[in-house]
C-alpha cells in the first residue's frame, strides 16, 4: 500500500528538526498510543513504522539522501506528492498513522478501499475490526473538517458513506449512534448550503426544498414549539436566514402548502408574499387577495396596522385612515409626528412596513417602497377606479344610516364578500356593498400622492409571479381564482370592461325598448306634451297651417307603416323579439317539452356542447358548468377531455387549467378530482351574460408519476358563482368564485 505522506509528516517532526529531537519526538508517540480500541497487532505496526522512520532520520547520510529526492520530486511536477511504500502486514498501522497525521478523507478512503471484496479481510478477524473503527474515526474526523470549512453537505454525505460501511459490517454500534446524531444535527446547515447555490443548480436547490419540508414535517409543523433540534427561537432566526436564499414564486408556494396544515405564521407570510408580488408588479388584485385572507384570520392590532397599509394600496384611503386610526392606542408606529395629518403618518408606517417587513427577504426582489410610482401606474389606477365605480354604485343602490359607527363600516369593509357583482374581478372588493365611508376619489388620491416620495418607477420583474396553487379548490380561502391565476394585461382588462356590465356607465339597449310601444311611452309621450305648451302660444291662422302639415305628414307616414314590406319586417321583428318577453306564469309552470329526437337516446352533455342557444334552459346551463368541470378534471389528470377547454371556457380560464398541468408535470404528479353538481339555480340572465349559483361535492387526490397518492383532499360541500357570456360565438366560462 502507498500512503501518502512523508517520513517527516509521519513521525510528526519538520525537516529542520535534528537527530535528538527526533529522537525525543518518537519515544513520546510510543508512550501516547491511541486509546480508541485498536489490536495490539495494529500497534505494533504503528510502532516498528515510527521506529523507521525515526532511524532514517538520524541517519545523516540516508536523511541527506531522502531530502535530495524530495527536493527533486517536488521541482520535477507542482501536483506530485511524495508517498511511503508499507507492506500488507503494516497497512492497518500506516492508515493509523495517517490518520494521526491530520489527513482523515484520506485514510477514510484508503480503508473503505481496504474492506471491499475482494481484498476485504475475514470475517471476525482483529484486521476486520480496526479497518472498521479506524474507517468511522475517520469519517468523523473528516466531516468535522467539512463543517469546519462550511461544507455541510459534503460533511453530511462522508457521514452517510462511514454509517452505511459500519451498518454493513455489523460493529461499532456506539460510534454509529454518535455518527447518526452529528448528522442529523447538520440538517439545518445542509439546507442553507443547498438553497444558497446558484439558480442554475436546480437539482441542488429541489433538493435543499425538500430537506426543508422534511425540517418542518420533524418539528410537528411550522407553528410547534418543539425544541427537538432547532428552539422556536432558532427555528425563527434560521427560516429568517434561509428566506434571502428563495425567490418569490418558491416562498408563495412553500407558505401556501403550510398554511394549508393549518399554520397561522405560514398563512401571514403568504399574504406578505402576495403583497410583495402586488407591489412590485403593480398588481393590486394580488394585494386585494392578502387582504382578504388577513380579515378571514381576525388579525389583532398589530396587522391591523398591515391592512391598513393594504387598505391604503388598494385606494381606499377613508376606509384605511378609519382602520388606522382605530389601532392607534396599540401600536407604537403610529408614534412618527403625532402632530402631523393621519393621512401623512398612514403613508409613512405604509413606507416603513413595505421596507421592513413586506420587499425583504426575497433572492429575486430589489424594490423599493416607492408609493408615488405604485399609484402612478396605469394597472394601478384602473383597479382603483373600477374599486370607485362599484362603491359608488353600492352606496346608490343601499344607503346606510348615517348613525352607524366607523367601526361597523370598517369591520363590513373588512368582511370577505359574499355575492359577486359580475366579472372576474368583481367578486374582489375591499369593501362591502353598504359602506357608508366615502370612496377614495380620484381627487382624494391625487392629495395623497402629493405625499408620497420616493424614487423612479421600478422595472416589471423579469417573468409573471403567477401563484402555483388552485385557491378555488381550497375551503380555508374562499376567494377568486382569477386573482391568482389572471393575467392582467391590458387588452384583459379592456374584454373585462366588456364583459362587466357593472363596468358599463351608459345603459345598453335592448331589443324590447325599441318596440313601437315602448318608443311611444318613452319618446314620444313627453315629446307631444311639450309641443303642445308650444303651439299654445302661437296665432291661430299659422296654427291651422301647421296641423294641415303635421296632418299630411302623419298620413304619408300611416300608408308607410302599413305597406307590405314594413307589415313583413314588424312580423320579424315581432319573431325576434318574443324571447325577450318575460314568461307568464302559466308558461313558467308548463314549460315547452322539446321535440323527440330520431334516436331514442337522449344526447350526452358532450354532445350538448358548445351550447349555441341564445337563452339556455337551466338544463342546458347545468351541462355546460359540467362540461366544464368534467373537461378540467380530464385536463388536471394528463387525461384528453371529451369537450375542449376552449368550446366551454374563455381563454384565460383555459390558460390557468393548462398553466396549473404544466407546472405537474414538471413535478411528475397529476391531479384526480371529482365533482358533482347537487343544485343550480340561475341569479341573472340576459342574451349576453348568465349568472349561476351551484352547489358542489368536491374531493381531489394528487398523485405521483408511480401512482402514489401524495395528497388527499376529503370530499366536502362548496358553493360557487359561476359567470358565463356569449359575444358571437358559443356559451363559455368567463369567471368563477367561491360563495354564492
Amino acid at each position: 500500500m502507498e500512503l501518502p505522506i512523508d517520513h517527516f509528516r509521519l513521525l510528526g517532526v519538520t525537516p529542520t528538526t535534528d537527530a535528538q529531537s527526533v529522537l525525543r519526538t518518537l519515544q513520546q508517540r510510543l508512550d501516547r498510543a491511541p486509546d480508541q480500541g485498536f489490536t495490539h497487532e495494529t500497534l505494533d505496526a504503528r510502532g516498528e513504522l515510527l521506529r523507521a522512520s525515526a532511524d532514517l532520520l538520524t541517519d545523516e547520510d540516508r536523511r541527506r539522501t531522502y531530502e535530495s529526492h524530495l527536493t527533486s520530486l517536488v521541482g520535477d511536477d507542482a501536483q506530485a506528492m511524495a508517498a511511503l511504500e508499507v507492506s500488507s502486514s503494516h497497512e492497518v498501522g500506516g492508515l493509523l498513522l495517517l490518520f494521526e497525521a491530520g489527513q482523515p478523507l484520506e485514510t477514510f478512503e484508503q480503508a473503505e478501499r481496504c474492506l471491499q471484496p475482494p481484498r476485504a479481510p475475514s470475517l471476525g478477524s482483529g484486521r476486520e475490526a480496526d479497518l472498521t473503527l479506524l474507517a468511522g474515526l475517520s469519517s468523523q474526523a473528516a466531516a468535522t473538517e467539512y463543517r469546519r470549512q462550511r461544507r455541510y453537505e459534503a460533511a453530511s454525505q462522508t457521514l452517510t458513506r462511514g454509517l452505511q460501511l459500519l451498518q454493513r459490517m455489523g460493529q461499532c454500534a456506539a460510534l454509529r449512534d454518535q455518527m447518526a446524531t452529528e448528522r442529523d444535527q447538520l440538517l439545518p446547515y445542509r439546507i442553507l448550503d443547498l438553497l444558497s447555490r446558484d439558480l442554475a443548480a436546480v437539482a441542488q436547490r429541489n433538493e435543499g426544498m425538500a430537506l426543508l419540508e422534511q425540517l418542518v414535517q420533524q418539528r410537528g409543523g411550522m407553528d410547534s414549539e418543539a425544541s427537538t433540534m432547532l428552539s422556536p427561537q432558532e427555528f425563527l432566526a434560521f427560516l429568517a436566514q434561509i428566506r434571502s436564499f428563495l425567490t418569490l414564486q418558491e416562498q408563495l408556494d412553500l407558505f401556501e402548502r403550510w398554511s394549508r396544515a393549518g399554520s397561522a405564521r405560514a398563512e401571514l407570510l403568504a399574504c406578505k408574499a402576495l403583497t410583495a408580488s402586488g407591489f412590485a408588479q403593480r398588481k393590486p388584485e394580488r394585494i386585494a387577495a392578502a387582504l382578504e385572507r388577513l380579515a378571514i384570520r381576525g388579525a389583532p392590532p398589530p396587522q391591523q396596522t398591515d391592512q391598513a397599509c393594504l387598505l391604503l394600496l388598494l385606494g381606499d384611503v377613508d376606509q384605511a385612515e378609519a382602520l388606522f386610526s382605530s389601532t392607534a392606542p396599540q401600536n407604537p408606529h403610529h408614534a412618527i409626528d403625532g402632530e402631523d395629518p393621519l393621512l401623512v403618518r398612514l403613508c409613512a408606517v405604509c413606507r416603513d412596513w413595505l421596507a421592513r417587513e413586506v420587499l425583504t427577504g426575497y433572492r429575486d426582489l430589489d424594490s423599493e417602497p416607492d408609493l408615488d410610482a405604485y399609484f402612478n401606474d396605469r394597472d394601478v389606477q384602473s383597479f382603483v377606479e373600477r374599486q370607485d365605480r362599484r362603491r359608488r354604485r353600492a352606496e346608490a343602490e343601499h344607503p346606510r344610516p348615517a348613525t352607524e359607527s366607523v367601526t361597523a363600516t370598517t369591520s363590513a369593509a373588512l368582511s370577505p364578500p359574499a355575492t359577486a357583482t359580475g366579472g372576474s374581478l368583481a367578486s374582489t372588493p375591499v369593501n362591502s356593498p353598504g359602506s357608508s365611508m366615502s370612496p377614495a376619489t380620484p381627487a382624494a388620491l391625487s392629495a395623497a400622492g402629493s405625499l408620497f416620495t420616493g424614487a423612479a418607477p421600478l422595472p416589471p420583474l423579469a417573468e409573471s409571479m403567477v401563484p402555483g396553487w388552485d385557491l378555488t379548490r381550497d375551503p380555508h380561502h374562499p376567494f377568486p381564482e382569477e386573482l391568482s391565476r389572471a393575467s392582467m394585461t391590458p387588452q384583459f382588462e379592456q374584454n373585462m370592461e366588456a364583459e362587466d356590465p357593472d363596468l358599463q356607465e351608459v345603459p345598453l339597449l335592448r331589443w324590447s325598448d325599441l318596440h313601437p310601444a315602448q318608443l311611444r311611452s318613452n319618446l314620444w309621450e313627453p315629446a307631444v306634451s311639450r309641443i303642445s305648451t308650444e303651439l299654445a302660444a302661437l296665432p291661430r291662422p299659422l296654427l291651422w297651417g301647421g296641423a294641415l302639415v303635421v296632418g299630411g305628414g302623419l298620413l304619408a307616414t300611416g300608408w308607410w307603416l302599413w305597406s307590405p314590406h314594413v307589415a313583413d319586417q314588424g312580423r320579424q321583428d315581432s319573431q325576434v323579439a318574443a324571447p325577450q318577453k318575460t314568461p307568464s306564469p302559466s308558461s313558467t309552470a308548463a314549460p315547452t317539452q322539446p321535440q323527440a329526437q330520431p334516436s331514442a337516446t337522449m344526447p350526452t352533455p358532450a354532445q350538448a356542447l358548445p351550447l349555441e342557444a341564445a337563452e339556455p334552459s337551466e338544463a342546458q346551463m347545468r351541462a355546460l358548468l359540467e362540461g366544464w368541470l368534467a373537461a378540467k378534471a380530464a385536463v388536471l389528470a394528463g387525461d384528453k377531455p371529451a369537450v375542449a377547454l376552449e368550446a366551454v371556457a374563455r381563454s384565460n380560464q383555459a390558460a390557468a387549467v393548462e398553466g396549473e398541468r404544466r407546472r405537474d408535470q414538471a413535478h411528475d404528479r397529476r391531479q384526480v378530482i371529482d365533482t358533482k353538481v347537487l343544485d343550480l339555480r340561475i341569479t341573472e340572465q340576459s342574451p349576453r351574460r348568465v349568472v349561476l349559483v351551484a352547489e358542489l361535492r368536491y374531493s381531489d387526490q394528487t398523485l405521483a408519476a408511480d401512482g402514489a397518492v401524495i395528497e388527499t383532499t376529503p370530499p366536502f360541500t362548496l358553493t360557487n358563482t359561476y359567470v358565463f357570456g356569449r359575444e358571437d360565438g358559443p356559451w363559455q366560462l368567463v369567471s368563477f368564485h367561491r360563495g354564492g
